[in-house]
């Protein structure tokens, strides 16, 4: 490389002192998902907006939790903390560090799924903001059917007449599965696709009164969109 004028002699002899590594070192793996899953839409160097030591922090406890959770069959975790006043995403774990080949490739944080329960506070919220109830408003908790579909709890029991704050703080089926039918479908389906959730691309007769909505593959990406800052306080890259 002398001799072609890629490299001067000093440089040359510098290079010839240095110590030839003996052992493979392992690349950093804070944030493997948020780095795939950005590295799919930009090349050369990614700036975030993460906070290391909270990134670090957040992984160490899913860490801690995987065994416990493993013992009954749950492999998979993703963590996503956002900061309320800048709408920056401080940390992002798309899956459990200790997932391996029980899917621990995927990222969680961007894979539609069912959205489970998540979607009762969001009824909740525009049960309330049209009128419909109040926190201390009573709801039933009863034995309910609607044509074929009968609603039940995670438990399997009724509570009878309930304040709405305890139906929803309880996550029951039953009473939100009536607020939903009183609320109506259609509404519902089109404030959820105002909020921006734009997988629930079907009609409101697909999506029925189920519970609401869980058992019927609807999906939902709750991640906010990943934003930049021109002095973030960790680099990928």
């Amino acid at each position: 490389m002398v001799e072609a004028g890629h490299l001067s002699a000093e440089s040359a002899e510098r290079a010839r002192e240095e110590v030839i590594p003996t052992v493979a070192v392992s690349l950093p793996q804070r944030a493997p998902e948020l780095a795939t899953t950005l590295g799919k839409r930009s090349t050369g160097r990614i700036r975030t907006t993460l906070d290391g030591s909270l990134q670090d922090a957040a992984r160490a406890v899913m860490l801690r939790h995987h065994d416990r959770l493993a013992g009954n069959s749950i492999e998979n975790q993703a963590v996503i903390i956002v900061d309320n006043s800048t709408l920056q995403v401080m940390v992002y774990a798309g899956n459990s560090p200790a997932a391996g080949i029980r899917g621990g490739d995927v990222d969680i944080l961007q894979a539609p799924r069912s959205p489970g329960s998540t979607l009762k506070p969001l009824l909740y919220a525009c049960a309330l903001d049209a009128g419909l109830i109040w926190p201390g408003s009573l709801l039933p908790d009863i034995p309910t059917q609607y044509g074929s579909y009968r609603p039940e709890n995670y438990n399997r029991q009724f509570q009878g007449i309930i304040p709405s704050m305890e139906a929803i703080a309880a996550s029951l089926n039953v009473p939100m599965v009536r607020l939903l039918k009183e609320f109506g479908i259609d509404p519902f389906l089109r404030k959820l696709q105002s909020f921006g959730l734009n997988t629930l691309n079907r009609s409101a007769d697909h999506y029925g009164l189920s519970d609401p909505w869980r058992r019927r593959g609807t999906v939902i990406r709750p991640c906010p969109d990943l934003r930049c800052d021109s002095s973030p306080t960790w680099h990928i890259g």
